[in-house]
């Protein structure tokens, strides 16, 4: 029975790349214990899963609940879990949309709110600039033209709230924090914590497969591919909220001989969720 690492990067910690290479190695091919239980996470189990995360070196803050798939066994004691999880704020992610290939994941709102103003500005032959005395306040001509400010104003808040809303949709999450307690590994429970996980959030809750990413070593990127169908992305392709994080782990990892990789959810990922019964 062959075995490889399995192991979800979590996020925001240098120590996070260390337990990647020090991760125990687990059957993936193996069935899941018919004793061992999976469900939403509790609020009940946030203090057990940000004990454990911190004791294995992993990112313990701003665990909740609602984010995980948890397993449990028969006397529903969590033995293990997997989340996904928001990918980096909206508003920490801006960039210049003028630079061509961007990363994903990042945006200039205020940028792409003047070029649609301007492009309707442009295009509206019915806007007139009073001259002489029709610019004073009584005229009929200013006040035509401060209404057509006060209206433009008014577009510009929808277009901001339309936008927001497709930002919204377009968010990327990360997979990660996946764990097993060791003397439960080599049953399959970690895959099976990621096929519940990204069935939850692809499947039932509309996540497009393309927006879910996740980090590993590259010893990895063969399971994720053949059990999920992710696959790896370009260093240019990287989402600019986990660039960092990439830069700053494979100077780390280099100087072990490791390397870490990123890795994208495909439409072929949903296909593999729907095969996974539902809860």
């Amino acid at each position: 029975m062959h075995t490889r690492k399995h192991v979800a990067m979590p996020g925001n910690s240098f120590f996070s790349v260390l337990l990647l290479l020090t991760a125990a190695t687990i059957r993936v091919d193996a069935f899941s214990s018919s004793t061992v239980f999976y469900r939403q996470g509790q609020k009940s189990d946030e203090l057990k899963i940000a004990t454990t995360l911190a004791k294995e070196l992993m990112n313990p803050l701003g665990v909740q609940s609602e984010r995980f798939v948890v397993a449990t066994d028969s006397s529903n004691n969590v033995i293990g879990w997997a989340q996904i999880k928001l990918l980096g704020e909206l508003a920490s992610s801006q960039r210049d949309p003028s630079k061509f290939d961007s990363r994903p994941g990042s945006v200039d709102l205020e940028q792409e709110l003047d070029e649609a103003m301007w492009e309707e500005f442009e295009k509206n032959d019915n806007i007139q600039v009073p001259i002489g005395f029709k610019s004073f306040p009584w005229t009929k001509e200013y006040r035509a033209m401060e209404q057509g400010v006060k209206d433009r104003d008014q577009r510009r808040a929808e277009l901001r709230a339309q936008r927001e809303r497709e930002l919204q949709n377009e968010q990327l999450w990360e997979l990660s924090s996946v764990y097993v307690e060791s003397s439960f590994r080599g049953q399959g429970i970690g895959s099976e914590l990621v096929k519940r996980i990204l069935r939850k959030r692809i499947v039932e809750d509309g996540y497009l497969p393309t927006s879910i990413y996740l980090l590993t070593l590259a010893t990895t990127v063969d399971w994720y591919q053949d059990n999920f169908a992710f696959e790896s992305v370009s260093s240019s392709d990287i989402p600019a909220p986990m660039a960092f994080e990439v830069t700053a782990g494979n100077f780390i990892t280099k100087l072990i001989g490791a390397q870490l990789c990123c890795m994208q959810g495909t439409q072929q990922t949903l296909e593999i969720c729907k095969s996974v019964p539902a809860w």
